[in-house]
């Protein structure tokens, strides 16, 4: 296993639909999905898309940890795979969250996402998934690739992480 270089924003990889995955069960998706699952881990994220780690599949890793939970409907779950997802909006009511990605380190900013998501793909050994969930902006836009700034509701609602980040 390694830990994979993240793109960060305004990298090509990130700005074209990602590809679908042939083969979800070829050994290199596998090998993939496991340093994604590391990468994952030692960023610290929520979730990760394979385009963030500079490879256009449409392979998708998430978890809910016990602190992001929002109760029954948005129970905490271990790391999760989804290749090849289909998402669908279930109803219109949107709400917004403030969210942040592993692409742009330090910047968060509230964006409005659907509450509810209706989602189905295959895991990592093939299976059919499906289920329904909140959207994030991993789910809402990773696979394909509109990067969340584009979806801030005004900028004063963005907040920024580190004064690392601030022009001297």
């Amino acid at each position: 296993m390694a830990i994979l270089k993240i793109a960060r924003m305004g990298h090509p990889v990130l700005l074209r639909r990602a590809e679908d995955v042939a083969d979800v069960t070829a050994p290199d998706i596998a090998s993939l999905i496991q340093d994604m699952m590391e990468t994952l881990k030692d960023a610290g994220g929520v979730g990760l898309a394979a385009p963030q780690v500079h490879v256009s599949k449409r392979v998708f890793l998430y978890f809910v940890p016990e602190s992001r939970s929002e109760g029954e409907d948005d129970p905490p779950c271990d790391v999760q795979v989804l290749i090849n997802p289909v998402l669908e909006p279930v109803g219109e009511e949107q709400v917004p969250r403030l969210e942040g990605c592993l692409s742009i380190p330090g910047l968060r900013g509230e964006v409005p996402r659907y509450r509810r998501v209706r989602y189905a793909g295959y895991d990592q050994k093939g299976n059919p998934v499906q289920g329904v969930a909140q959207a994030s902006e991993q789910m809402s836009c990773s696979m394909k690739w509109i990067i969340w700034t584009g979806f801030f509701i005004p900028c004063e609602w963005m907040i920024l992480e580190s004064s690392d980040l601030m022009p001297r």
